[in-house]
């Protein structure tokens, strides 16, 4: 009995050393496993806040133009599609631009939808939120008013006067396949699932 006994509590110290170490090297390879993720997902989010903030700079820089600003301070929506003709071919990570006016009816568009001048946004997220204080806005991902309704994101500045006055709004549409060819160079391991969301 004393011999059984003694072979028991090995047996039982082994057992719990073994169940111990076990949990061990579960706690940190799952503590290693999450740290390799997380950083993959804060280098992802990186990326994708450098991209939109080039989106954003881009905008500014469009509707900053002197001549763009003139033109739409005029009211001159025709010559206002001539100078933002080409911008989806310099730019292709851009689907589609318009220009509202401060009231948020659509005069201006590229490429052109037929139909669409004189349409009336005021309803739509990021028009709501660039008129609440005149700052550029990026909105959530949502289906595009225009056809071919597709899921795009907004991206939303003023343009203002050469006296700083707002004179309409600048909206750029971003096709939401965009983002994941922005992240797709990113390695992550094959196990890893990425999924981007929007603030909803």
């Amino acid at each position: 009995p004393f011999r059984w006994a003694v072979l028991s509590l090995a047996a039982a110290t082994t057992v719990a050393t073994a169940t111990y170490s076990y949990r061990e090297i579960d706690r940190e390879l799952t503590a290693l496993t999450l740290s390799r993720r997380e950083a993959v997902a804060q280098l992802m989010a990186t990326t994708l806040t450098e991209k939109f903030g080039r989106v954003v700079d881009i905008a500014i820089s469009l509707s900053t133009n002197p001549q763009l600003q003139d033109l739409v301070a005029k009211g001159k929506w025709l010559e206002v599609d001539g100078i933002l003709h080409n911008v989806p071919q310099d730019l292709p990570h851009i689907d589609r631009l318009f220009i509202t006016d401060t009231g948020g009816t659509l005069k201006a568009d590229v490429p052109a939808v037929p139909g669409a001048h004189g349409i009336n946004l005021a309803s739509l997220d990021w028009y709501r939120e660039v008129s609440r204080n005149w700052q550029p806005y990026v909105s959530p991902a949502h289906l595009r008013v225009a056809p071919p309704q597709i899921n795009i994101v907004a991206v939303a500045v003023p343009v203002k006067s050469a006296a700083g006055q707002v004179t309409g709004v600048l909206v750029l549409h971003i096709h939401i396949e965009k983002l994941f060819e922005w992240v797709d160079g990113i390695q992550t391991d094959e196990e890893v699932s990425v999924y981007i969301v929007d603030s909803k």
